[in-house]
C-alpha cells in the first residue's frame, strides 16, 4: 500500500489529509487493496453493497444488463474515483448494477461505515474523511440532477438547448 500513499493524498477522498496520516488512516478504516484481472467481475448485479470501491489502476465500468442481455454502460471509473458509495451507503441488499474491471485493476476496499463515522481513537483527519464523503456524494448527486434536467424535456430541441445552455 505504501506506493499508493502519494496518489491517495492526491484523489477527492483523501483530500486535505496530510500523506504522513494516511497508513494510520488505511488502519483505522481497514481499508484492503485487491486485484482484478481485464473483464473480471468486481461487483455483481443482485449481490449486496458493503463496501466503497476506489480504483487505484486500471479502469472498472459500471454497467446494467437488459433482459434481452444488452449491456448498458452507466459510468467509466478511472484511478482515484469511487464507485458503489451510495449503494453502500444504504447497505443495498441487492445491486442494480454491476462493475466490471475493463482493464487488469487494483482496487481499494474501504467499508463505507468506518468512513462516515469516527472512531474510538478520534483520528484527527477523520471529520475531514467525512466531508470529503459527503462532497463526493453531493456532487454525484448534481450531476445526476443536471441529467435527468436535460433527459425531462419534451422534445429533443429543448433537450439540447438544457445541454448546451
Amino acid at each position: 500500500m505504501k506506493k499508493y500513499l502519494q496518489f491517495l493524498g492526491g484523489t477527492p477522498l483523501f483530500k486535505g489529509i496530510r500523506q504522513e496520516d494516511l497508513p494510520a488512516m488505511l488502519r483505522c478504516l481497514q481499508a484492503r487493496r485487491a486485484v482484478y484481472a481485464k473483464r473480471e467481475v468486481v461487483l455483481l448485479e443482485g449481490r449486496p453493497a458493503r463496501e466503497v470501491g476506489m480504483v487505484l489502476s486500471g479502469q472498472v465500468q459500471v454497467v446494467r444488463e437488459d433482459f434481452s442481455g444488452n449491456r448498458n454502460i452507466l459510468a467509466e471509473i478511472a484511478p482515484g474515483n469511487l464507485f458503489a458509495e451510495s449503494y453502500s451507503c444504504v447497505r443495498a441488499k441487492s445491486l442494480p448494477v454491476s462493475v466490471i474491471s475493463t482493464a487488469e485493476s487494483e482496487i481499494l476496499w474501504i467499508d463505507y461505515r468506518r468512513t462516515v463515522t469516527t472512531c474510538s481513537s478520534a483520528c484527527r483527519f477523520h471529520t475531514r474523511l467525512i466531508e470529503n464523503m459527503l462532497a463526493i456524494l453531493a456532487s454525484k448527486n448534481i450531476l445526476l440532477s443536471r441529467k435527468i434536467e436535460h433527459l425531462s424535456k419534451r422534445t429533443t430541441r429543448q433537450k439540447l438547448w438544457a445541454y448546451l445552455s
